[in-house]
């Protein structure tokens, strides 16, 4: 019976440190830092942040990005901050990660 408690709490320990270790952000199931994407489009939508914004791009094509822009992410790249509207066209370069909704995702680095 110890025996079997034993194994269990080392199963349960081993799954619970190899399940968080993959992903950088909560919530998130693929995330690639090494493929920057670049995305154009219109903004559909942005909700505010503490240092920034998310804006929903639409692509002509009728993909939809979350972009997150933000002050500090565009600094540590060379990027300059700009705020853009609904409505407003934009262009922006970062690297992609998609979350458990499927929805994807951009960490904005670049901005035109």
């Amino acid at each position: 019976m110890k025996q079997t408690m034993i194994a269990t709490a080392l199963a349960v320990s081993l799954l619970g440190a190899t399940s968080c270790s993959s992903t950088r952000k909560a919530g998130s199931v693929i995330e690639n830092d090494h493929m920057e994407l670049s995305v154009a489009g219109e903004i559909t939508a942005i909700e505010n942040g503490k240092d920034g914004y998310t804006a929903t791009i639409k692509e002509a094509s009728g993909k939809e990005y979350l972009a997150t822009i933000s002050i500090v992410n565009l600094q540590k790249h060379g990027g300059q901050y700009k705020r853009y509207n609904v409505g407003d066209k934009i262009s922006v370069k970062g690297p992609l990660w998609k979350d458990q909704e499927g929805k994807l995702h951009i960490t904005v680095h670049e901005m035109k």
